[in-house]
């Protein structure tokens, strides 16, 4: 161990070695900064200049792996979100305390788990809510499954017999959460309809789901049932919706164009 001694010695050059050595590289850039701005953090204690550092670290971390979830889901990037933005004004329709509950994570990795459902028009701001809720589901390490709704159905192309979906839903269901954007945007195909009854029917209070959609709720029974009009599994799949679901329902103008807090 280093004697205080040889730790006062230390060259910056040094420092910056032995954090790449160890694979610790991602501190430099918030050390750096210290380093070279220490008149700004000079009367700042020592254990919240080792959390300004880490917090970066942490910030750039959530950053890259929301960057690869959505790159994989749908191609498309996160628009950096924060639940700090979030607008709580009342033609949002937005319940700060329901939110609050959700960012706990216990709708997750709680006991019981249950599903969240983010409806309202384009530009009401579900996505943005979702990517809030994603992000702090990575933060506390939680195994996310990212989707839109295309992505989705793509997924389940080719897959004509049930232990085929069955396959598909296991590997599905080992995530934690799993995310579904746009839901009914895109026309359903039988297999993406059974793949989706086996998500919500078998993770009933054992794994969460969160799915965003234009459409309220209410509406989503024709999408189940289909051209087939199989109102037995839109049956069970409404009922378990409605029994094991925190829905919202954004409200407002879009703010699709503006910059305001969404």
């Amino acid at each position: 161990m280093k004697t205080q001694k040889h730790i006062n010695t230390l060259k910056r050059g040094e420092i910056i070695e032995a954090l790449q050595l160890t694979k610790l590289g991602s501190l430099i850039k918030p050390l750096r900064y210290q380093l070279e701005h220490n008149v700004e953090f000079a009367d700042v204690c020592f254990e919240d200049r080792i959390a300004s550092i880490l917090y970066e670290v942490r910030d750039d971390y959530l950053d890259r792996k929301l960057d690869r979830l959505y790159h994989r889901g749908s191609g498309t990037k996160p628009v950096g979100a924060s639940a700090e933005k979030l607008s709580y004004k009342p033609e949002r329709n937005l319940n700060r305390e329901v939110v609050k509950t959700l960012l706990e994570m216990d709708w997750v990795r709680g006991p019981r788990p249950y599903y969240v459902t983010i409806s309202g028009e384009t530009g009401t701001g579900k996505s943005y809510l979702a990517e809030v809720l994603v992000r702090q589901a990575c933060a506390v390490n939680l195994n996310v499954g990212y989707y839109t709704c295309e992505s989705f159905i793509k997924m389940t192309d080719g897959l004509t017999k049930g232990i085929e979906i069955d396959k598909c839903f296991n590997a599905l269901n080992r995530k934690d959460l799993i995310v579904i954007e746009d839901f009914g945007l895109f026309p359903a195909t039988e297999a993406s309809i059974q793949l989706l009854f086996r998500l919500i029917d078998r993770r009933f209070g054992m794994g969460a789901l969160l799915i965003t959609s234009q459409y309220k709720v209410g509406d989503w029974y024709g999408y189940f049932a289909g051209e087939q009009n199989n109102n037995a599994l839109a049956d069970a799949v409404m009922d378990r919706l409605r029994n094991n679901s925190q829905n919202i329902e954004l409200k407002g103008p879009s703010l699709r164009g503006t910059n305001p807090r969404i």
